[in-house]
């Protein structure tokens, strides 16, 4: 393990730069909001996270395991939501590691593109059995 850590070590540091390419924005508008005494809030970046993806993560993020239909009151109780359950599930307890939901979110924006981009960079190299 420690001969292929050795043997591919720019390729962690590009995943690194992918990482920071995609979560700096986070710190950028933090600061910049910061400077003139407001709150930066993540979630409410597209209409998708702040209406699906946000609400049922913060549903695994108070202890659900099976987040149910969100959006109606009288469909709490029925069977489990159809539609991938993994995603909110991960950013639940991700947010229970970080303390809340929103810091799952920003640390989500570093953490998971650069793990994509290792994964894309192995099934390349799985494939070609060239180092890029």
């Amino acid at each position: 393990m420690l001969h292929y850590l050795k043997k591919n070590k720019w390729v962690f540091v590009l995943a690194s730069i992918v990482a920071l390419i995609y979560g700096v924005h986070h710190i950028i508008i933090s600061r910049r909001l910061s400077s003139q005494n407001l709150v930066y809030h993540p979630i409410i970046v597209n209409e998708d996270e702040a209406l699906f993806t946000a609400p049922k993560a913060h549903a695994a993020f108070l202890g659900t395991w099976i987040v149910t239909d969100f959006n109606t009151y009288e469909h709490r109780d029925e069977l489990p939501y159809i539609l991938p359950f993994l995603s909110p599930l991960v950013m639940g307890k991700l947010g229970m590691l970080l303390g809340s939901t929103e810091r799952a979110f920003i640390a989500g924006d570093f953490l998971f593109p650069g793990l994509i981009f290792l994964l894309f960079y192995a099934l390349a190299y799985e494939c070609t059995k060239k180092k890029l």
